[in-house]
């Protein structure tokens, strides 16, 4: 029963930190969005004359 018991709880805290780790990847991946795009909008904001474009892991600049 004491080794059910233990596996279970072993098993439960295997899927938190599973749970932890993806919510932990999606908040970082948020952070870093949030980040990007600030630092886009001060790109447009002291070079008005640039199109910016944002993809996941690039940003393209197109002069004008």
């Amino acid at each position: 029963m004491l080794t059910l018991q233990k596996q279970t709880q072993f098993e439960i805290q295997k899927q938190m930190k599973t749970i932890n780790q993806k919510e932990c990847y999606r908040k970082i991946k948020e952070i870093s969005l949030k980040i990007s795009n600030q630092s886009i909008n001060l790109l447009k904001y002291f070079f008005p004359n640039i199109n910016i474009y944002a993809s996941l892991k690039k940003i393209y600049i197109q002069y004008q």
